[in-house]
């Protein structure tokens, strides 16, 4: 103890460690007296923790974490909306139309689901994912290839010319980053598509490749963004 009476820090934390370390021992010492009230405890206990966890990782990811993309707060997806419900796949029409409007940016049309695709002609041939996606699906995620380029306006039109974007991982597993792949062609269901870009590492989503939708007005219905 200190001349002016009070007790120094070190020997009050001192203090408050022993008298936790003989509550911890306590409280282990009743535990062990009984193990099923302590099996229950600790089964609680870790439900508790594991159903938090859960809880907040799909809270992180949906609504606190921002989408990986630039600007994500100018992003948006178009629907009709029902009585019932919103639905998102909208007819290509509606997204010829819509498209002429002055109040968006950018406005892309891509495919829902991954459309599976064969890449080469091995026996069995590799399975990919793809999905068509419409020219300006690059500037509406603000997205630049790490090689090459994107889809011209001419490639996006009916019977246009065929092209291909491949993921930064199928550039890498698969033609071990070789730069050259720009310009190469590469068959996808037997059908020639001369390779003009890869997409940056880490991009959502994140199919392995991405061709063009060549979207006719005639066409049946795709999703809309």
């Amino acid at each position: 103890m200190l001349l002016d009476g009070t007790i120094p820090l070190q020997f009050r934390l001192l203090v408050y460690m022993a008298a936790l370390l003989a509550d911890l021992r306590y409280a282990l010492r009743m535990l062990g007296k009984n193990v099923g009230f302590t099996a229950v405890a600790v089964a609680a206990l870790a439900l508790g923790i594991g159903a938090n966890t859960a809880i907040f990782t799909v809270v992180n990811a949906v609504l606190l974490d921002p989408l990986p993309y630039p600007q994500p707060d100018r992003m948006m997806k178009l629907g009709r909306k029902s009585s019932e419900c919103v639905e998102y796949s909208n007819s290509i029409p509606k997204y010829m139309a819509w498209r002429r409007n002055q109040a968006f940016e950018a406005m892309a049309l891509y495919d829902f689901g991954s459309l599976g695709m064969n890449l080469g002609v091995g026996t069995p041939p590799d399975q990919i994912k793809a999905a068509h996606v419409s020219s300006d699906y690059f500037k509406v995620f603000g997205v630049s290839p790490v090689a090459g380029r994107g889809f011209t306006t001419d490639e996006d039109l009916p019977k246009g010319p065929q092209a291909a974007v491949i993921s930064y991982g199928l550039w890498q597993s698969r033609f071990g980053g070789d730069r050259g792949i720009i310009g190469r062609t590469v068959l996808l269901n037997v059908s020639p598509f001369p390779v003009i870009g890869v997409l940056p590492a880490g991009f959502h989503p994140d199919p392995d490749v991405l061709i063009p939708m060549q979207a006719d007005p005639l066409s049946a219905n795709r999703g809309i963004t």
